[in-house]
């Protein structure tokens, strides 16, 4: 969906198929192959799946159930599957980096909104918990470098939107938020220095600017493209922009001017759920 990017690892992309007439029933994840382009599929026990992380031993899910969440882990040798539940909350995306599982939650049955990351190793095993609640929720994109995780906000304690950047330390687990100034970060795109944040509003569909920050200064810059940034990518130094109607492709070092765009010709049955990008 477009609130989740699929996953590149290796030669392999993850994705989760909805199932037939978007029922979400179906209980998979299928990877593609970049170079022949055949199609894997990992079997799950349960349905309506939401994100995915991979690592090299492992493939993980998620899902909410009856308002409880169930991280489920597949072994990639022998497929033999195990979970942990986390009651009474609910965890917007997963994302795997050297060993670690960050789970970002939402706990909505307590007086007030609390929002966490549960940061397990490879055997879903709890290492550590960090209470994020200052900052907000709706984690659902992911960038990480050599040593930073780096999520969005989307969503404040308040329910206002957000405008903040979590970097996270992979060592340590430390976090920083960097504010942006600019609302709804979407995706997180890293080139060289900087990182290409989108601003975006996945559910009513509004945004059309990106905002350059710069990772040694904390410097940003704000830029309004001509088209809804919905979905991401960087090719060499093309940024791809995406949305429900075309796709824009822009160049990175002259300013994002735009170079080529495609006009996208579907149904109105038919939506987009998300692009891949194939380097």
């Amino acid at each position: 969906s477009p609130f989740h990017n699929p996953v590149y690892y290796n030669n392999e992309i993850y994705l989760i198929p909805q199932g037939l007439g978007n029922r979400k029933d179906s209980k998979k994840v299928i990877s593609l192959n970049r170079e022949d382009f055949n199609i894997t599929e990992y079997p799950f026990n349960n349905i309506a799946l939401n994100d995915i992380a991979v690592s090299e031993d492992y493939i993980y899910t998620i899902n909410t159930l009856n308002g409880n969440t169930h991280i489920s882990k597949l072994s990639r040798r022998d497929s033999r599957l195990e979970e942990v539940v986390i009651e009474d909350e609910y965890i917007s995306g997963i994302v795997a980096i050297k060993g670690k599982l960050y789970a970002f939650s939402s706990n909505m049955q307590t007086s007030s909104p609390k929002f966490y990351i549960y940061i397990y190793n490879e055997e879903l095993d709890l290492l550590d918990i960090r209470d994020i609640t200052k900052y907000g929720t709706g984690q659902y994109k992911f960038s990480n470098d050599e040593n930073y995780l780096y999520a969005n906000v989307m969503v404040t304690k308040d329910e206002k939107p957000g405008t903040m950047i979590l970097k996270i330390s992979i060592e340590t687990n430390e976090i920083e938020a960097i504010d942006i100034n600019e609302e709804f970060p979407n995706d997180i795109l890293q080139y060289k220095d900087k990182i290409i944040i989108t601003n975006h509003d996945l559910i009513m569909y509004e945004g059309n600017k990106i905002t350059i920050l710069d990772k040694n200064t904390q410097e940003t810059e704000t830029i309004e493209l001509d088209r809804k940034t919905e979905f991401a990518g960087i090719i060499g130094n093309l940024l791809i922009i995406g949305n429900q109607e075309n796709i824009g492709l822009y160049s990175i070092e002259n300013r994002f001017e735009l170079v080529k765009e495609i006009f996208i010709d579907k149904s109105n049955e038919s939506y987009i759920s998300n692009i891949i990008v194939l380097n």
